[in-house]
């Protein structure tokens, strides 16, 4: 469910607000079964700045499941260059691709 993993994700106890960072508003745009324990959301999401300006930025998270246990990575840009599909947009994409959590 999209929600559960915004919510989660976003959550003020986590590391990104424990970060510093200020998100005003979020959602999980969109959520797609790559495989079976694999999904991978995009992810909208606005900042607030030291000087209250509001930045819109895109995120691509990916997670994967090993038995009960949820893992994810979480990349993201400014929502601009990451809508003009661009290099920033490629980098996104390779370092989602680029997880990986192997069972042992």
């Amino acid at each position: 469910n999209k929600k559960f993993f915004a919510d989660s994700i976003f959550d003020t106890q986590g590391s990104i607000s424990r970060g510093g960072t200020t998100i005003d508003e979020f959602r999980a745009s969109k959520s797609e079964m790559l495989q079976d324990t694999h999904r991978r959301l995009t992810m909208k999401y606005v900042t607030v700045t030291g000087n209250g300006l509001r930045v819109e930025r895109r995120a691509l998270v990916d997670v994967q499941s090993i038995g009960q246990d949820l893992y994810m990575l979480m990349t993201s840009s400014n929502a601009a260059k990451f809508e003009a599909k661009g290099r920033e947009r490629d980098t996104v994409e390779a370092i989602v691709d680029s997880f990986r959590c192997d069972r042992t």
